[in-house]
C-alpha cells in the first residue's frame, strides 16, 4: 500500500464512520512532513470530502479556515 492509498483510505474510512476523526487529525500531522504530490493530493481531495460532507452543519464554518490555512502554509 501506498502512503496515498493510507491517506486516501483514512479519509474514505473516516466519512462513512469506520474510523474517528481523531484519526484524520493525527493524519495532518504527518502530511506536513510529506515532500511527494501524491499524498498531498490525497490529502486536499480528502480535506474537501469532509469539508462538503459537513457543509450543511453550522459547525463548519471553524474547520474550513484552518484546514484551508494549513493546506495553503505547507503546499507553497
Amino acid at each position: 500500500m501506498t502512503r496515498n492509498g493510507i491517506i486516501s483510505d483514512a479519509f474514505a474510512a473516516a466519512l462513512i464512520g469506520e474510523v474517528p476523526y481523531e484519526t484524520i487529525f493525527n493524519l495532518i500531522k504527518y502530511i506536513k512532513k510529506e515532500k511527494e504530490y501524491l499524498p498531498w493530493q490525497e490529502a486536499i481531495n480528502g480535506f474537501s470530502a469532509v469539508l462538503k460532507y459537513f457543509s450543511t452543519e453550522p459547525e463548519a464554518e471553524y474547520a474550513e479556515v484552518p484546514m484551508l490555512t494549513f493546506i495553503y502554509a505547507h503546499a507553497k
